[in-house]
C-alpha cells in the first residue's frame, strides 16, 4: 500500500491534463486583458486632463500678463515650470505634436488654436461666436485613421477629443473629420475649427469652406 501511495504522488500530470491546465489560464487571460487595458486606459486620461488644467490655467496667466493669447503652447512654460505636462501619458511617439516638438526641444502631446494671419485672427473670431471655446485640445483618445501620415496630424485622428476651455475646465467631445472637394480636385480634409468650438465654422474664419463642396470622408 506504501509503495502504491508513493508510486501515485511520485506520477506526474498527464498531457490532458497539462492542456487543461494551459486553457484555463489563457481563458483567465483573456478575461483579465480587457480590464487591465480599460484601467490603463483609464489612468491615461485622468492625466491627460490634470495636464490639460494646468497648461490652460498657465495660458490664462500668460494672456493675463500680456494681454494677448500666447502665439503657442511652448510660450506657457515660464508659467508651468514643468515639461511632463506637455506629453499626454497615452503618447507613445516623441510628441506627436512634431512641428512644436522640435521648435521646443522637448515633446509636446497637445495642440493650441492655429496661428493665422492676421495673428489670432480665427480665435477671437471663435471667443465672439462661442463663450466656451477650447485653448489646447488632446486627439490621442481618438482613433487614428492608419493610411493617413503623419501621426503628429489632429486630422488624421477621429472621434475623442479632450478640448480644455478658456475657464479652465474640460469636455470629452467626439469630432469627425470634415472633407471638401477642392476646385483643383483631390480632398481636403479639415476640423481645426470644430476640435476648438461646437459652434458652426463662420464665413470671416473660414470662407474656403463655403466656397468648396463638402464630400464624405473615405
Amino acid at each position: 500500500m506504501v509503495s502504491q501511495n508513493a508510486a501515485f504522488c511520485r506520477r506526474g500530470l498527464t498531457l490532458i491534463e497539462l492542456l487543461v491546465v494551459v486553457a484555463i489560464i489563457a481563458l483567465l487571460v483573456a478575461l483579465l486583458l480587457p480590464v487591465v487595458k480599460y484601467a490603463r486606459k483609464r489612468g491615461y486620461e485622468a492625466t491627460c486632463i490634470s495636464n490639460l488644467r494646468q497648461l490652460s490655467a498657465a495660458w490664462q496667466l500668460y494672456t493675463e500678463d500680456y494681454k494677448d493669447y500666447p502665439a503657442t503652447l511652448i510660450d506657457t512654460l515660464p508659467y508651468t515650470k514643468s515639461r511632463e505636462i506637455y506629453k499626454c501619458p497615452g503618447d507613445f511617439t516623441e510628441g506627436a505634436n512634431d512641428v512644436l516638438t522640435r521648435i521646443a526641444g522637448f515633446p509636446i502631446s497637445y495642440y493650441n488654436p492655429p496661428e493665422d494671419d492676421p495673428p489670432h485672427t480665427m480665435f477671437r473670431t471663435r471667443l465672439r461666436e462661442d463663450p466656451n471655446h477650447g485653448v489646447i485640445v488632446c486627439v490621442l483618445h481618438g482613433e487614428r485613421v492608419f493610411n493617413l501620415p503623419p501621426i503628429g496630424q489632429p486630422v488624421n485622428w477621429t472621434g475623442r477629443v479632450f478640448r480644455a476651455l478658456h475657464t479652465g475646465s474640460v469636455r470629452i467631445v467626439h469630432v469627425a473629420p470634415r472633407c471638401y472637394l477642392p476646385p483643383t480636385g483631390g480632398l481636403i480634409r479639415a476640423r481645426d475649427w470644430e476640435l476648438f468650438s461646437d459652434m458652426p465654422c463662420p464665413r470671416d474664419a473660414c470662407p474656403e469652406r463655403y466656397e468648396m463642396q463638402e464630400a464624405p470622408c473615405f
